[in-house]
């Protein structure tokens, strides 16, 4: 018979448990079911939104807080509902927003129902709360019309300068799919999501710092993967032509984080340095992995002058929502974004 020392014993014990870290939370939805599994490996607490035609899976093992969301918010302009209107969904996600919450992580699509529960919880959070750090990594497709892109503007402007979120991350998962393999897709998501939980705080805060403008707080996600490297003479021309991929425009950034895979010449300093003289980044910082066989680009922009055409679309639709406004105070409460909004773009030209 072995006999094991108590110590030893417990130091055992302590290896088998899965710690969970709460003052780290991550908000998903029923769309990013992979990530369960995925921050999983950071003991890092979960919260999951379920919307009420989710198909129901088992959830029991992952140690995640399910937050049903009610069937009776529609999907409209998130501005136009109501606290009350969130019942049960906003009660249960607001109790979990504590003050010990040191770093909060929403992955959100531009859903309504989404959207507004994660707004109100913010909002309780701020209010217990001021030091949390919280990151939103919301998709966007650039070919939306209307009311998708009109829930955006609003949104991020809401979420800035109430400061709810210290940084947002929009991305063009969705458009990017004409291009690449669900597969391919899947593997950009998952680069791109590591990075937010694991070090974009730390990215943003050497770039843009501390005290940064709503604009500067706006992070743009360029990806690009091609098995042709050999087809572009340099770093300048595979940023503009990924900019084309993901985003199908034409714009520029003030601040910039590089994360480039591939052969030489496109993983050297130099190319990273002419690369930044030619986009005329104030700012930057980047990760260089040498590769063999292809070249993958993953590009995060703040104070994007991509935002300014989008407003000037969006400022064509809002004319024309007058009828669907429920009262004054909510068509005044539309109407303020959309002025902070024509105030901040006229200072990026």
């Amino acid at each position: 018979m072995t006999f094991v020392k108590a110590p030893d014993l417990i130091d055992r014990l302590i290896e088998s448990l899965t710690l969970v870290d709460y003052s780290d939370s991550v908000i998903f939805t029923d769309y990013d079911e992979w990530i369960v599994n995925y921050v999983d490996k950071y003991r890092t607490a979960l919260i999951k939104l379920v919307s009420a035609e989710a198909p129901k899976k088992k959830t029991e093992d992952s140690g995640t807080h399910i937050i049903n969301v009610m069937p009776t918010i529609k999907e409209d302009i998130w501005l136009l509902i109501k606290p009350l209107e969130l019942e049960d969904s906003l009660r249960n996600l607001t109790s979990l927003m504590t003050y010990d919450l040191k770093k909060l992580v929403i992955l959100n699509p531009l859903v309504t129902p989404y959207m507004t529960l994660t707004y109100y919880a913010l909002s309780s959070l701020r209010a217990i709360n001021k030091k949390a750090a919280t990151y939103l990594l919301t998709d966007f497709n650039p070919r939306w019309k209307g009311r998708k892109k009109f829930n955006l503007l609003t949104y991020l402007m809401e979420l800035l300068e109430r400061s709810l979120a210290n940084y947002v991350i929009i991305t063009p998962y969705e458009n990017i799919l004409r291009y690449y393999s669900p597969e391919e897709v899947h593997e950009a998501k998952i680069k791109a999501h590591q990075l937010l939980i694991k070090g974009f705080g730390k990215i943003a805060s050497e770039l843009v710092g501390k005290n940064a403008s709503i604009e500067d707080r706006i992070f743009i996600l360029t990806y690009f993967k091609t098995e042709s490297p050999e087809v572009f003479k340099d770093l300048k021309g595979v940023i503009d032509f990924a900019r084309y991929v993901s985003w199908s425009a034409e714009f520029h950034g003030r601040h910039a984080y590089l994360r480039v895979e591939g052969p030489s010449p496109f993983v050297r300093e130099n190319s990273i340095e002419a690369a930044s003289r030619a986009q005329g980044w104030t700012n930057y910082s980047y990760d260089l992995v040498p590769r063999t066989g292809y070249l993958q680009l993953m590009l995060l922009e703040s104070a994007s002058t991509y935002m300014i055409p989008l407003y000037k679309e969006v400022t064509d639709y809002f004319t024309g929502l007058k009828d669907l406004y429920k009262d004054l105070a909510s068509y005044t409460a539309v109407y303020k974004v959309m002025r902070s909004w024509k105030e901040l773009l006229s200072s990026l030209g």
